[in-house]
């Protein structure tokens, strides 16, 4: 059907700032006039719009099409058809699949999934944080304060993220193909707290830690590649903008700087 002629309908264009009752002529899926028909035109097709709104095609910005995960409720062939069936075309899926939208491959999947069903367009909305970590503990000991459960997220390069201390369970994550690359990345804030490598190579090893601007560092410790210190066993401090003297607490001489000295002499006849 290539020439369709919707008669009769209120047209509402918020673009256009339309509203009024006019005809609409459409040829080879395009609208081809408003009003009046182009020169020439035959509707194969005539559609009666009296007591209809005739508009472009509705957005959701909160869709949720039940795959993956949740197809006992419903399938993506199903919402998809209710949503044309309401005037919406195009759809935006929140990431709080089954498993969530946290990876390329499952978001490309939804995506194949809904064109070979060319009922709407789809637009999966990905997950910020792996399996949406990040959200607010209010239960318990946690009522009291803000607290969020550990997060791991990948954030493009010039994020803020880089560059902010924050002391919260908050992981950011890049890929880098250099040491050199990831020394560089590391070193261009104007913090310098903590700092950890993971790396069997001693080279490597060796390099990181001669080149690292940070007043507290670690190789492949477990317990936490980046926070936190030893008690007792390491000194604790930053360089850069988190430790204006560059000195560490907890250290043998770090006291002694901050006490007062005082030379006495005695003279006894």
């Amino acid at each position: 059907m290539r020439t369709i002629h919707i008669k009769g309908g209120r047209l509402i264009d918020p673009k256009n700032r339309v509203d009024a009752k006019q005809d609409v002529f459409i040829s080879e899926g395009k609208i081809a006039a408003l009003g009046r028909p182009p020169a020439g035109f035959r509707a194969e097709h005539t559609i009666d719009a009296s007591s209809l709104i005739v508009c472009p095609g509705l957005i959701d910005l909160s869709a949720r099409l039940r795959e993956p995960g949740f197809e006992y409720k419903a399938t993506l062939e199903s919402e998809m058809q209710a949503a044309v069936a309401g005037g919406v075309t195009s759809l935006a899926c929140p990431p709080d699949t089954d498993p969530p939208l946290d990876e390329p491959g499952l978001v490309e999947m939804l995506k194949f999934r809904a064109k070979s069903l060319n009922l709407a367009h789809v637009f999966p909305v990905g997950a910020l944080t792996w399996k949406l970590g990040g959200e607010r503990l209010t239960e318990g000991e946690f009522a009291k304060g803000t607290f969020v459960q550990p997060t791991v997220v990948e954030v493009p390069e010039d994020s803020w993220i880089w560059k902010t201390e924050l002391f919260v369970p908050f992981v950011s994550v890049a890929p880098f193909d250099e040491l050199d690359d990831a020394i560089e990345k590391a070193n261009d804030t104007e913090y310098g707290l903590t700092a950890g490598l993971y790396s069997e190579d001693q080279a490597e090893i060796d390099e990181w830690l001669d080149r690292i601007q940070a007043g507290v560092i670690y190789v492949n410790r477990r317990a936490g590649a980046t926070t936190g210190a030893w008690p007792g066993v390491q000194p604790f401090g930053g360089w850069k903008g988190s430790g204006t003297t560059g000195k560490a607490g907890g250290g043998p001489y770090y006291v002694t700087q901050y006490l007062r000295e005082q030379s006495r002499t005695v003279i006894a006849e």
